[in-house]
């Protein structure tokens, strides 16, 4: 089914949650013909139209452009095996991915990477329901337990290549979101610090 960028462009503009989209007109198609993705897909669309996607400041989208989709894939993805494309991150260091065989089940379902579970997550949604999920309300409920009172403090500092190193870790017992020390730090050091420690628990 052929998809026109409008409808998406009209899913985030009527979204209630905050929403900062950064737009430009790609005519080089070469990251979608190496991702293997059907430019007329949701998926495609996005690659082709957007750099990038910002939802209530603590979820990025990723689109085609600096930094994009290729450039975190690459940075980030070598810490995961596999075929999973990875296509959306939060400040949490949680990671959202197409299955594209990974994982059991569908191939186009959407996981995501817990980070205070140190487990991938079945989402069962695909890409375009991923997208009306991040602009609906299922989102703020999906992060309640992630928010801390004067969170909006540390959002104002990050940027899009960004994380925040909570210590002691989301995963640990003794995590208390709220006095846990707080710390921006590069989005591919925190991957990396728990993709290290989810293989050292499995």
């Amino acid at each position: 089914m052929k998809i026109e960028w409008k409808e998406i462009e009209q899913l985030f503009q009527k979204s209630s949650n905050r929403i900062r989209m950064k737009l430009f007109n790609n005519e080089d198609k070469s990251v979608i013909e190496e991702l293997n993705v059907n430019e007329q897909s949701v998926l495609g669309q996005v690659l082709l139209n957007v750099s990038g996607v910002v939802i209530n400041d603590y979820l990025r989208i990723w689109g085609n452009d600096e930094p994009n989709i290729l450039y975190q894939n690459n940075k980030v993805k070598q810490f995961y095996s596999g075929n999973k494309l990875i296509v959306a991150n939060d400040i949490w260091g949680g990671l959202f991915a197409i299955s594209n065989g990974d994982f059991e089940g569908n191939m186009r379902d959407i996981w995501y990477f817990a980070p205070d579970l140190l487990e991938w997550e079945n989402l069962d949604i695909n890409y375009a329901e991923f997208l009306s999920w991040a602009c609906g309300s299922g989102l703020e409920e999906f992060y309640q337990s992630f928010l801390w009172e004067d969170i909006d403090s540390i959002l104002r500092e990050i940027n899009v290549n960004q994380a925040i190193l909570i210590y002691p870790f989301m995963w640990a017992k003794e995590c208390n979101l709220e006095t846990a020390d707080k710390k921006i730090v590069p989005l591919e050091e925190l991957v990396a610090i728990n993709a290290d420690y989810q293989k050292k628990t499995t």
